[in-house]
């Protein structure tokens, strides 16, 4: 009965058709689960997971303070289910007032959206429903600090809104289910920012995989002609998510390689090891950058002193490639047959330019060889297409190049406007939908995987036209961006990347390698991250689909590769990928938290990129950085920090960097930092002033006082305090006067001055000096005059 009250609530089919309505009886279904995190929206609770807490209620008027969630204690989820009892066929508008985010669904229309954190403000929604019972539901969730759900409703006839009364609602007692302890699990990265979602979604699928190549090094699992190729590739993803290329793991992986892989020249496995040597390379490059921020990088990227063991192997894996070339110009499997297709050449054309950007001679009658091949596999015709792709801003491509490029020698240099204008269907062109043979005369019908066929012969036209350049014909060029435009055409017609994490990765490579930033509007990155994380694993994996040779951890080390966007590897340099904006000081007013400017270096850090590297890296000469961005970043904006750099100090045991760390985050904190709860919890309490400051809806005093008393009793300086001031001064919040009178005669010049500032806010006019460093004597009297102020002001 359990399932068939769920069903109820998304199904229109069975509403439309009317609830059973024997045996319903007063009251809705209160369920609640215990988080053991706060979150910043609306989880997607585990489907087999059991609430804590089951009782009936008999209307919706919930609050912490009046003990309605307990026992649960705070960082909650709840849900209320059952039955509205509408009196008359009508249009009804309810509101939702919650603290924090909250959702009313009725049937299968969601009717109020509050989602967020946020204090108990309302939010409003109507719907028609004939008169009857109408299926449920509200979701609610707490983030910490108060906590509060009230439905309120309108009903035709009424003024204003009331607390919607118990004769509305019915459930089925026979829905109520069973109750289990402990706190419930989530979606991994459920309910979390985007940006923070996917960094944590690496981190934990990241773990997972080192865990199990740590427990075995070679599976069974993939149906592969050479288990040594999953060996590579799975080294590839770890290290492009931030695995240190000197791990145990990494290096025992590589040493697997040199005993295993040459022996056949299995295709798949000696080109992902030319991909994992390449990302080695750069995380040896990143490093440098890291350790050295002043650096001129000309002095790290492309220095072929760096990564020598991974440039002489990648030089040797590329030597085996070049020769196994078939006489079409395409690859197989292995360098004994004489057939190719296009799954085999795609990673072979990859290797190639990644070989071949590391300082490898690839001959131009290779790139020559390849276009024809691919162009053979492509149709003839295809249906004409109105869409589009968009591509980077120029001046955001010509940035990502390396900072050193050489003039290729023969032929016309290529403008690259005419070259974009060639692929998206620009001045005219036409756009139409071919696709790609998996090898010649292969029948189209009997294969699924069309979407990966044709990314495949896309993504590699890209790169032939890329690295063959200028020693490429008219003709040939022609011929390749017409095949690029109607390959990206045919995607644009046939939008599947989801069937496969094959698929997925498949379209990473096309949209990093073209730099592509939309298809048909689509933000091709945005929408595939929204997908994996849904579908990833609480242990931090992702499950097989039914695409030959997956398995979870092949799944999860292409859903690695592809949120970390590993191919762009490929097309950008550490420096712009990793480190730099490239805007410099312009970047410094963009208002995002990911970027901090460092004036001395005229360079922007994206905090995200460089935090996963030293928490997956914590070397003490790249943590150098760290005292350089903290002082750098915005007062108003270090609060952003603390998580980061909590993570960094979890991940290093080592004295001085553990010293480092510590220095850092009492900068910010304005005191000691105490454990890593403790750290978290005045983030969240930062988060929390901060979001008060940009509300619209005015705060509750109370809450408003106690964060302001989170903060230990007279620290050196009272960052959290000076936020909670703001937050006052911009809703009114008078009730925090005395606290700031309280705190001038503070121990601290810091905390002093976030009192003045506070009560000059109040009172812009007429406020008494008073000085927060002058000797005790002087502040006694300035403060007798301020308290004697306020008190004539009604303060």
């Amino acid at each position: 009965m359990r399932r068939r009250l769920a069903l109820l609530l998304v199904s229109p089919l069975l509403l439309s058709a009317g609830p059973d309505q024997e045996g319903l009886s007063p009251g809705a279904i209160l369920e609640m689960f215990q988080l053991g995190e706060s979150l910043v929206a609306i989880p997607r609770i585990d489907p087999e997971a059991l609430p804590n807490v089951v009782r009936v209620i008999e209307r919706i008027d919930l609050s912490l303070d009046s003990g309605s969630f307990q026992p649960v204690e705070p960082r909650f989820f709840c849900r209320v289910s059952g039955f509205l009892r509408v009196p008359r066929s009508a249009v009804f508008h309810f509101r939702l007032v919650s603290d924090d985010g909250s959702r009313l669904r009725i049937g299968a229309t969601l009717v109020v959206d509050h989602d967020g954190t946020h204090g108990a403000t309302g939010l409003e929604g109507e719907i028609a429903l004939p008169r009857g019972e109408h299926p449920f539901t509200i979701e609610h969730f707490d983030a910490g600090g108060g906590s509060s759900l009230v439905l309120e409703w309108l009903p035709p006839g009424a003024r204003e809104f009331s607390i919607a009364p118990p004769e509305l609602y019915r459930h089925d007692p026979t829905a109520i289910g069973p109750t289990a302890p402990g706190v419930k699990q989530v979606a991994p990265t459920e309910g979390m920012q985007r940006s923070a979602a996917i960094a944590r979604a690496i981190d934990l699928g990241t773990d997972w995989l080192l865990e199990q190549v740590a427990a075995e090094r070679v599976f069974d699992e993939v149906n592969v002609k050479d288990k040594s190729a999953q060996v590579a590739f799975e080294t590839y993803a770890l290290i492009v998510a931030g695995v240190a290329v000197d791990h145990p793991e990494i290096i025992a992986n590589f040493a697997h390689l040199e005993r295993n892989l040459e022996k056949r020249q299995y295709c798949y496995g000696v080109c992902s090891e030319i991909f994992a040597r390449d990302a080695a390379i750069a995380q040896i490059e990143e490093d440098g950058l890291l350790a050295s921020p002043g650096i001129d990088p000309a002095q790290v990227i492309g220095n072929p002193g760096i990564g020598l063991e991974h440039r002489r192997r990648i030089a040797r894996l590329t030597g085996g490639l070049l020769s196994s070339q078939n006489a079409e110009g395409g690859w197989h499997y292995f360098p004994s047959e004489n057939t190719a297709d296009i799954s085999c050449t795609q990673f072979v054309v990859l290797a190639l330019a990644i070989a071949g950007r590391r300082g490898v001679q690839i001959p131009p009658e290779v790139w020559s060889r390849s276009a024809h091949y691919l162009l053979s596999l492509q149709r003839d015709e295809g249906p004409v297409t109105g869409k589009r792709v968009e591509l980077a801003p120029r001046r955001t491509r010509a940035e990502s190049e390396p900072p050193v490029r050489r003039k290729r020698g023969g032929g016309t240099a290529v403008d690259p406007d005419a070259a974009d204008r060639a692929i998206t269907g620009a001045n005219g062109l036409e756009v139409r939908a071919r696709e790609f043979e998996y090898s010649p005369g292969h029948p189209i019908a009997m294969d699924g995987n069309r979407w990966n066929r044709v990314c495949a012969g896309t993504s590699s036209l890209l790169l032939v036209r890329e690295n063959g350049g200028a020693r490429l014909s008219t003709d040939e060029r022609t011929r390749i961006e017409a095949g690029i435009r109607d390959g990206l055409g045919w995607l644009l017609e046939n939008w599947n990347p989801f069937a496969s994490y094959y698929g997925l990765y498949s379209l990473e490579k096309v949209a990093d390698i073209g730099r592509i930033e939309r298809l048909d509007g689509k933000d091709w990155y945005d929408e595939c991250a929204k997908w994996a994380l849904g579908q990833q694993r609480a242990d931090g994996s992702w499950p097989n689909t039914s695409m030959w040779g997956e398995s979870p951890r092949v799944s999860t080390a292409f859903a690695l590769l592809v949120l970390r966007r590993a191919t762009s590897l490929v097309t950008t340099s550490p420096i712009e990928r990793i480190v730099v904006t490239g805007e410099g000081a312009a970047n410094r007013s963009s208002g995002t938290l990911e970027w901090v400017y460092i004036p001395e270096l005229d360079t922007c850090l994206h905090w995200p990129e460089l935090v996963r590297a030293l928490s997956r890296r914590p070397r003490r000469s790249s943590l150098k950085i760290l005292a350089s961005v903290v002082s750098s970043c915005e007062p108003g904006r270090k609060g952003a920090l603390v998580p980061a750099l909590v993570r960094i100090g979890e991940s290093t045991t080592e004295k001085n960097s553990r010293k480092m760390i510590d220095e850092a985050l009492e900068s910010v904190l304005g005191h000691p930092p105490g454990d890593a709860g403790a750290c978290l919890r005045w983030h969240a309490d930062w988060l929390r002033a901060t979001e008060i400051i940009e509300s619209n809806q005015p705060p509750d005093e109370s809450e408003v006082r106690a964060l302001y008393h989170r903060t230990p009793n007279d620290p050196p300086s009272a960052p959290l305090r000076e936020v909670v001031a703001r937050a006052a001064l911009r809703h009114g919040v008078r009730a925090l006067i005395p606290e700031l009178l309280h705190d001038l005669d503070a121990k601290g010049a810091g905390l002093r001055r976030v009192a003045h500032l506070g009560l000059r806010g109040f009172y812009p006019e007429g406020l008494p000096e008073f000085d927060p460093t002058a000797p005790a004597a002087q502040r006694k009297a300035q403060t007798a005059g301020i308290r004697a102020f306020v008190s004539g002001h009604g303060g």
